[in-house]
């Protein structure tokens, strides 16, 4: 009876095998692009000690009040530090800003000068599409101490500042080329921004006519847990539960933090106010754990959790790489072929057109969620307009991908209702 079984199992074994081979090989063929081995390679580049040096770098300024005279040294120290990690652009914005406070330790009415820091990475496609990853920098402390000598923020926000540093870092050292302009934003002023203006409203007001912002991603106080079961708060405006969603799956398939989805809300808070006042799709990363040395001159590195903050810092990187369009790595990023889909987002009807001077006339397209499965399947015939109607599929974003003689093409769809 022993052998017969163990006969049974080998063969059961040898037909399991065999059939994920087939699987395997399936797959190989219906996901053209799959985005899990390339998210993979570059969060697996997030490194701790990194991010320990970045807020290490600006708690060594000692004080990031705003008031501080030390403020413009603060931004000129962050901007050399993009250059540092490899931005070519970047500029520091300035702006006025008036506070108006008298509580506790802080009395103040003053006019002064206050530097946002914005570094770029220019779109391949248009480069007037921006996608938004920001921080403030500043920081306060209160009710107790002197913020205008010390102030050192590790948790609040140094932690966001480090996910703008190290995701900068690992898309500049893997060469990477966003099809739209990612700006990364070292905010000012944000502390006392409900006694006077802020860095981010100073940017949403001043946008130039011609961009466009996609997407903004907030990181504020991203290092503390006081629990071995780590979780992180995700916002979930209404509007952009699209990019909550992304957040959401990145988070449990990337990361070792669970995510705790807010209600869903209108109204933004600290950076994101302003861009979700504004319409723009936002996101709001915090941690779930209240840090007990919030606002104090304890907010140091060695209270930190730091591979809390690297895994946290995870969710910013992942979901940049998710929204692209596509994923262009090594030293060229130009592509022969026109393709193009439209309108997008979309409430479930999208044109696409691929244009090819030689080759086949009908070409095969997929359509995947962001688990890489693909959810639709078709043909495009070449140089004409198709038609495509995707209202069986849920709303959310999505990835239509073509493959002619082994070029891939790849964009994304957001589909915002059914």
């Amino acid at each position: 009876m022993r052998k017969i079984s163990c006969y049974f199992m080998i063969i059961i074994t040898a037909i399991c095998f065999t059939f994920s081979g087939i699987m395997v090989k399936a797959n190989q063929h219906l996901n053209v692009y799959n985005p899990d081995s390339i998210i993979h390679q570059y969060l697996n580049q997030v490194n701790t000690d990194s991010v320990e040096a970045y807020i290490q770098f600006l708690q060594d300024m000692e004080t990031r009040f705003l008031i501080a005279p030390n403020r413009k040294d603060n931004a000129e120290s962050i901007q050399q530090k993009f250059y540092d990690l490899g931005i070519e652009q970047v500029r520091i914005d300035s702006f006025q800003c008036a506070t108006q406070i008298d509580y506790a330790n802080l009395h103040f009415d003053t006019i002064t000068w206050q530097y946002n820091v914005i570094a770029s990475l220019p779109g391949i496609s248009n480069s007037n599409i921006h996608w938004i990853v920001g921080a403030h920098y500043d920081d306060v402390v209160a009710p107790n101490g002197d913020p205008m000598i010390l102030a050192p923020g590790a948790d609040d926000n140094a932690s966001g500042v480090a996910a703008l540093f190290e995701s900068a870092r690992i898309l500049c050292q893997n060469q990477f080329y966003p099809v739209h302009t990612i700006d990364f934003i070292a905010f000012a002023a944000e502390e006392l921004m409900h006694y006077g203006n802020s860095g981010a409203q100073s940017f949403v007001d001043s946008l130039p006519s011609e961009a466009t912002i996609e997407l903004m991603i907030n990181n504020d106080m991203i290092a503390h847990t006081s629990s071995n079961d780590w979780e992180i708060k995700l916002s979930n405006y209404v509007g952009a539960e699209w990019l909550t969603n992304i957040a959401e799956q990145l988070t449990y398939q990337y990361t070792d933090i669970d995510p705790v989805v807010a209600a869903p809300s209108t109204e933004g808070s600290a950076d994101c106010k302003y861009f979700v006042e504004a319409g723009i799709p936002s996101i709001y990363f915090m941690e779930k754990d209240f840090n007990p040395f919030y606002h104090s001159n304890n907010d140091l590195v060695e209270n930190c959790d730091l591979n809390y903050c690297a895994e946290a810092i995870k969710i910013t990187l992942g979901t940049l790489l998710q929204v692209n369009d596509s994923i262009i790595t090594g030293s060229s990023a130009q592509a022969e072929n026109h393709f193009s889909v439209y309108p997008n987002p979309t409430t479930g009807l999208l044109n696409v057109e691929f244009n090819l001077n030689s080759g086949n006339r009908e070409i095969k397209y997929f359509i995947t969620n962001i688990q890489g499965q693909v959810v639709q399947t078709g043909f495009l015939y070449v140089n004409v307009v198709n038609t495509i109607q995707i209202n069986s599929l849920n709303r959310g974003l999505y990835f239509i991908s073509t493959e002619n003689k082994g070029e891939i093409k790849r964009s994304k769809i957001i589909l915002t209702k059914n």
